[in-house]
């Protein structure tokens, strides 16, 4: 997989058969992509458009699929370890019977939720007469 301009016909089903199984898998995704390029495949362009809505970052994916030869950055790991660290805010423990606070600013009161959540949506596909 380090090379997708060497993948075979195999190779492409397993990849076909990774993003089956794993559709967020964006590696997959763009490594198949960059195969549909490379050998001018008619599916390219629709398969683009899916690996775009599925990708984080579209200027990776662009890059990966331009290049000749992908350069991944160097991952830096940050090697000061945190060290005595003291929480701001001590969390509170809950107990099973405990009244639930509501805050002076919320919008709606229980009851007022219940009734929103039961309203229907609007239907706005209807037809006009």
């Amino acid at each position: 997989m380090q090379n997708p301009s060497e993948i075979n016909k195999e190779q492409i089903g397993f990849i076909n058969s990774l993003i089956k199984d794993f559709p967020f898998f964006q590696s997959s995704r763009a490594i198949y992509l960059k195969v549909l390029k490379n050998s001018e495949n008619f599916k390219y362009n629709q398969e683009l458009k899916l690996t775009a809505a599925y990708t984080t970052d579209r200027s990776i994916l662009f890059d990966f699929i331009t290049s000749n030869e992908f350069q991944q950055e160097k991952i830096v790991f940050n090697k000061n370890e945190l060290k005595n660290v003291k929480l701001l805010d001590k969390k509170k423990e809950k107990t099973k019977n405990q009244i639930v606070e509501f805050q002076k600013d919320e919008m709606h009161t229980f009851s007022e939720w219940l009734t929103v959540s039961k309203f229907k949506p609007i239907d706005r596909n209807s037809k006009k007469k």
